[in-house]
């Protein structure tokens, strides 16, 4: 009988969210003028098997990053750094993949290994500041978000170049028949030498 009350606790949360937030869309599209038929329709229709492969790679992005913070819960402290560990965890597991080390599905197998081992030592480094200075691990982990995502962008983007190593070339000139992203400005408008109008302009001039 406790198992049952267990399981039933277990499940009345998700069951509950997804009552209150079926409600809660449904008003917020009704009150809009969508038609909320449609939404449901398209919702509860089965996808297919390519956006299935997209909805099961999310679900599994929530799923990880849950139980990776689920475990420091139950230890007491409080990971607010699982987005920089799963960060850096995916960073070394492309590098390792990139390099196809090891054949087939043996890569792949390697690849996760090294994204375990990656965010753990990731998440290691607050819990040696917690430990050697008494820094709060709700600080330490936030902070090594942003460390995380700075480094994760910067090793993947080519450093900028400096004034003397630009190219002499220049940039092809657009074609003069080519309209550009922007209409030109009034002021600049009937002067020699300055782009006409584009035509919804002209015809409201």
């Amino acid at each position: 009988m406790e198992l049952v009350r267990r399981i039933g606790l277990g499940l009345a949360a998700p069951v509950l969210a997804f009552v209150i937030a079926a409600v809660l869309s449904t008003v917020l599209l009704v009150s809009t003028g969508a038609d909320a038929g449609k939404f449901w329709d398209t919702l509860l229709t089965a996808p297919e098997n390519r956006n299935l492969v997209n909805i099961i790679n999310g679900a599994a992005v929530l799923y990880l990053s849950g139980i990776a913070a689920a475990v420091g819960f139950r230890m007491g402290l409080f990971n607010i750094g699982v987005e920089g560990q799963y960060r850096i965890g995916s960073f070394a597991a492309a590098l390792v993949a990139g390099e196809a080390w090891l054949p087939g599905k043996a890569n792949t197998l390697l690849a996760v290994l090294v994204a375990m081992v990656a965010g753990a030592l990731w998440a290691g480094i607050a819990g040696l500041l917690r430990v050697t200075r008494g820094v709060s691990e709700v600080i330490a982990t936030i902070m090594l978000n942003a460390v995380a995502g700075v480094a994760s962008r910067s090793s993947t983007t080519s450093p900028p170049r400096s004034a003397g190593s630009r190219s002499s070339r220049r940039s092809p000139e657009s074609p003069s028949t080519s309209w550009s992203t922007a209409p030109p400005s009034a002021s600049t408008c009937g002067r020699p030498g300055s782009p006409s109008p584009p035509p919804w302009r002209r015809e409201s001039t």
